[in-house]
């Protein structure tokens, strides 16, 4: 979501400062718990495997942080969709707490922004969670973070709520936080429409669950921008959706090494590429697989299907990628990604 802030690692280049992150230089893990609900310290099957590829940055743009939190009052306990649909989310900065209906982690956990250099560096950490069944107003990006210590690498940091290990079918039993909306560092612009997260002070897991079936929706559908976006975005921002038959109008360079990594997709019947969406895969293990894949079909070449998470990425409606599995043809034992 904003969190959209889907916010990169800065690569192995090992630089100090926020990668599109929130600027507090100081106070991490400054959980104000609301008391309704408590880790329960359970753990979660299935590590991840290999480091997180670190890919480019989607956002340039720093966030910025008042410092820490502050006890914003008794959360106000709500349903997963009540805290998305427009006539019943709460304001923003609310302390809220979800425990129905049964839920789901729909992405591993990533890191999505990080602060390099020394053992107090921050690492913060992200995952989407939507309902079992899925569709409009059924998900939201869920952050957290920690200092990065000894560790050296975010990948390697435990964190309090968002474990190494949390995987993709992980139930979500309850979680608690504050809710909060984010558009730029200026400010949301009148009528656009703000990525929406949940800074954790709780989070509950329980036996592994199903994940929902992907919407299925057109690139023009869900393409465009925080003032003009797609008929379907708003609705299912931070939702699995599926693209089927889109062609490939555009292929981003890596700034750091001229790898394509950010790439653009429109409906096969949208020949001049006017409602063209963006497709990341930076987050995720994998994206160099699923890169080299699109890469090779080149400008014009088609793909079956795209799956992803939907997210509005500091004012631009994107798709993102987790993992090879999303792109129709992607095979990680074949010459380039085919």
């Amino acid at each position: 979501m904003n969190s959209k802030k889907n916010i990169l690692m800065l690569s192995a280049l090992g630089l100090a400062g926020f990668v599109g992150c929130r600027s507090d230089a100081g106070n991490v893990n400054t959980d104000t718990d609301s008391g309704v609900v408590v880790d329960t310290g359970s753990t979660n099957p299935t590590d991840l495997g290999s480091p997180t590829d670190a890919g480019s940055p989607t956002d340039t743009g720093a966030r910025t942080d008042t410092g820490p939190r502050t006890d914003s009052g008794p959360a106000t306990t709500l349903s997963l969709t009540a805290l998305l649909t427009p006539a019943t989310r709460p304001a923003n900065n609310t302390a809220v707490s979800v425990t129905s209906p049964a839920m789901v982690t729909l992405t591993p956990r990533f890191v999505a922004g990080s602060e390099r250099g020394n053992s107090t560096g921050h690492c913060r950490f992200a995952v989407w969670v939507g309902t079992l069944v899925g569709g409009d107003f059924s998900a939201v990006q869920l952050q957290h973070e920690a200092l990065i210590g000894d560790a050296g690498f975010c990948d390697d940091v435990e964190d309090r709520y968002l474990t190494r290990n949390l995987a993709v079918g992980t139930g979500v039993t309850s979680f608690a936080g504050t809710y909060e909306e984010f558009c730029q560092t200026a400010g949301c612009a009148a009528g656009a429409s703000p990525t929406r997260e949940v800074y954790l002070s709780g989070f509950a897991t329980g036996p592994m669950a199903v994940v929902p079936t992907p919407t299925m929706v057109t690139a023009t559908d869900v393409a465009g921008t925080a003032t003009m976006p797609g008929s379907r975005a708003a609705a299912l921002e931070g939702s699995l959706v599926r693209l089927s038959n889109v062609r490939l109008t555009s292929l981003g360079a890596h700034p750091d090494g001229g790898t394509a990594t950010n790439f653009l997709v429109a409906d096969a019947t949208d020949t001049a590429g006017a409602h063209a969406i963006q497709l990341d895969m930076s987050n995720f293990v994998g994206a160099p697989c699923t890169r080299d894949s699109l890469t090779a079909r080149m400008i014009g070449g088609t793909v079956a299907s795209v799956t992803g998470i939907l997210e509005i990425d500091f004012g631009t409606w994107i798709v993102k990628v987790r993992t090879p599995n999303d792109v129709a043809g992607a095979n990680c034992m074949g010459d380039a990604g085919m």
